[in-house]
Order: C-alpha cells, then sequence, then structure tokens
C-alpha cells in the first residue's frame, strides 16, 4: 500500500509527503509489517507571531521535515495479540522554542535536527472471546516503549525537543 500527500498552503509553497506500507503474511498468526513515510508541519500561529515577556515569535520560520520507517511483527491467536516493532525517525528543521542565552527570551527556531530511535511492544488478551461477554474481566492490554533521541544543533538552550519519556510502561484493564 502506498500513499501520497499532496499539500499547498499560501505563505509555505506546495509539500509533497509519499509514503509506503509493506505487510507480509509469515503465517495463519504472524504478520511481518513495515513502512517508511516522509512528514511535515507546518508553524503554528504562535510559532510565527507570539510576542510576550518571556517569548518572540519568528516570522522567518520554515516547516519541519521528517521521514519515518518502522520494520515490525504482528500476532493473533486465540486470547492473545500482541506487536512489536522498530522505529528509527529523522527530523530537520524541528521547530523548538530555543535560548541562545540563559537571559535571553525563547525564541521560535528552526536550528534543530533530531534522530530518534527506539521500539515498542504490547500485549493484549481478550478474555471476552474465550470467556464470553458476562466474564468480569474483558481485556488486559500490557505495553512498553523505549526511545532514545539524538539532538544535533548550534549550542542554545531547548525548551521542548528531548523532554520525551525514555521508557514508557503502561497497563490497563477493562472489566465491568
Amino acid at each position: 500500500i502506498s500513499r501520497i500527500m499532496v499539500n499547498h498552503n499560501s505563505m509555505f509553497g506546495w509539500n509533497f509527503y509519499p509514503g509506503i506500507d509493506a505487510l507480509y503474511v509469515i503465517g495463519d498468526k504472524l504478520r511481518l509489517v513495515s513502512s517508511v513515510n516522509w512528514s511535515g508541519r507546518i508553524p503554528s500561529f504562535t510559532d510565527l507571531y507570539y510576542v510576550g515577556p518571556t517569548n518572540k515569535g519568528n516570522i522567518d520560520l520554515l516547516p519541519e521535515k521528517a521521514i519515518s520507517s518502522e520494520i515490525g511483527l504482528k500476532y493473533k491467536s486465540g486470547i492473545i495479540s500482541g506487536q512489536s516493532a522498530v522505529f528509527y525517525l529523522q527530523g530537520r528543521q524541528i521547530i523548538d522554542w530555543v535560548k541562545y542565552h540563559k537571559d535571553s527570551l525563547w525564541e521560535s527556531s528552526n536550528n534543530t535536527e533530531i534522530d530518534t530511535w527506539g521500539f515498542e511492544m504490547s500485549l493484549k488478551f481478550d478474555f471476552n472471546s474465550k470467556y464470553g461477554k458476562d466474564f468480569f474481566i474483558k481485556t488486559l492490554n500490557i505495553a512498553y516503549t523505549y526511545l532514545s533521541a539524538d539532538k544535533n544543533s548550534d549550542i542554545f538552550i531547548s525548551k521542548y525537543v528531548l523532554d520525551y519519556l525514555r521508557h514508557h510502561l503502561n497497563f490497563s484493564v477493562t472489566h465491568q
């Protein structure tokens, strides 16, 4: 499956964002999935124009650009389904609020390049499918994500770009 997104903005012109997804069936229960996608984000009104006591927008900002890729496995058998994947994102012209000196204002800027990689895995137990809708526990979900980001930029203080959870573990139960 492939997709193409083309958009036009009077301020930033035409942008072209292709993507491709592939799926290979290994067996009745297992699938290999992969994707590569190009994406972008135009600056917000705040990024461009906001001026306040601690912040200053930047009318010269360019749209962010990124390429993301992922490869993983999906499994489903009986009450258990799960997936795992490794991913990589290469972001350029990333919009961030930065300070060039500790006493200066936060300014929106395109100075940041960021490379992010990680992996994720999840398991879901669907008890309804085996025990029926009257069983007390409907589903149990467990998910884990690991992220690592490397920022390539000039020397400045970044407000947002490297503010992320390195480890994220999530449990959820659906019950009646």
